[in-house]
């Protein structure tokens, strides 16, 4: 190898070594920003994002290096960015060295990067929000399309003053709580649920003569209006119902009126 060969090959090394160590060179926080960072800023950026003149809506003259705390993230990114993509400054303006570029977009870097695992370290798991007992009964009602009055089954919601009392610190699950939604699950299943054993359809007819015998009605009677006063003169008894519980009547009736007279 020739004297001139070793000399670049040096030379080159040198660089590589130096253009390496500037960056490690650059103490973290706010020391490395007032000693490297702020220096490099006045001398190639100010004067188009400073007090005076911000382009693009970026000014960097109010930053502090302290971007372990967490302020002003999205700008130091695109900080970043633009230096290590190298389109900042504009190639009509005089350009930083390249060591220099470089290593204040690797201390941008490691900053950003110690905010980050900082946050994960602060980070909590997140708390999982049950239902208010409003919401529940909506819910239910909505899922099923059976109102059935939850709320007065379930453990009162607890209230703050001033505060937002459906925010999760407060609508926090326990054993009682896990309890009473099975009870109401129950309740609400046994409402919902039909019973497989198709019911009984009873028919039965009755016709009324024009006159007849007007009488009071008993309470399972269905009976016929039949005077201003809206009492009932004519019935039909619903004699022994198939079992207690809900049931649907429809009733279909009509008159026959004497020749000439209209409703």
């Amino acid at each position: 190898m020739s004297y001139t060969g070793a000399l670049l090959v040096v030379g080159s090394t040198l660089l590589v070594v130096f253009g390496g160590t500037l960056s490690a060179a650059i103490p973290a926080g706010s020391e490395g920003f007032k000693t490297h960072v702020t220096p490099f800023f006045k001398d190639n950026c100010i004067k188009c994002h400073g007090p005076e003149k911000s382009k693009g809506m970026v000014s960097l003259h109010a930053l502090d290096g302290d971007l372990a705390a967490g302020r002003d993230m999205e700008r130091w990114e695109k900080i970043m960015e633009v230096l290590k993509s190298g389109d900042m400054p504009p190639e009509d303006e005089r350009q930083p060295e390249e060591a220099k570029r470089r290593a204040v977009g690797e201390w941008i870097e490691r900053g950003l990067r110690e905010n980050i695992a900082k946050a994960n370290q602060e980070a909590t798991a997140p708390t999982a929000r049950r239902l208010t007992n409003f919401e529940y009964e909506n819910t239910m009602r909505d899922l099923l399309g059976v109102d059935l009055r939850h709320k007065e089954s379930l453990p009162e919601d607890p209230v703050k003053p001033y505060h937002f009392n459906n925010a999760a610190e407060f609508m926090l699950v326990g054993p009682e709580q896990i309890e009473r939604y099975l009870e109401c699950a129950r309740r609400a299943m046994a409402s919902v649920i039909v019973d497989p054993v198709k019911p009984e359809v009873r028919r039965e007819r009755r016709e009324w003569k024009p006159t007849g015998v007007h009488r009071g009605m008993g309470l399972d009677e269905v009976g016929i209006l039949g005077n201003r006063r809206g009492s009932a003169v004519e019935g039909m008894a619903i004699d022994n119902p198939p079992k207690t519980g809900e049931f649907r009547i429809r009733l279909k009736a009509s008159a026959i009126l004497p020749a000439g007279v209209r409703e």
